[in-house]
């Protein structure tokens, strides 16, 4: 036997008032965007990433052709 529920249409639920939040403060004209500090450890990070991409494609490569010369495809 199964039991099923009836459920109340919407004009039955009293949702009341919807809450939104407020629009933020502007920040004060003095703070900085981005502190110079921040800046330089991004581009490093920037750039050690771009470095370890290029290794591991490189690496890639070179694994694919020691395979193909393995396998006599190379």
């Amino acid at each position: 036997m199964r039991v099923t529920r009836s459920r109340p249409s919407r004009a039955d639920t009293d949702a009341g008032p919807v809450a939104v939040p407020a629009a933020r403060a502007a920040a004060p004209a003095d703070t900085p965007d981005v502190a110079p500090a921040s800046r330089g450890f991004l581009a490093r990070a920037a750039l050690i990433t771009a470095v370890l991409t290029a290794a591991g494609a490189l690496l890639g490569l070179v694994r694919d052709q020691a395979l193909a010369r393995l396998f006599g495809a190379g």
